[in-house]
């Protein structure tokens, strides 16, 4: 399987660690949870209805 590395902004990543650590998991652990997620067929309507309200929520 090959590496995939994800730079994220350290304020952001600061953020995101002050929510987790309680919860005791990694940033690691997290993304990779959601990309099982993502490409679980089970999910497909739920994934798009998020990616199209986040898109909304960019303005893109």
């Amino acid at each position: 399987m090959e590496e995939i590395q994800i730079e994220v902004e350290e304020e952001l990543l600061n953020k995101l660690n002050e929510i987790i650590k309680p919860l005791g998991i990694t940033p690691e652990w997290l993304a990779e949870q959601f990309i099982r997620f993502c490409v679980d067929p089970k999910n497909t309507e739920a994934l798009r209805k998020m990616l199209d309200e986040w898109k909304s929520q960019d303005n893109m």
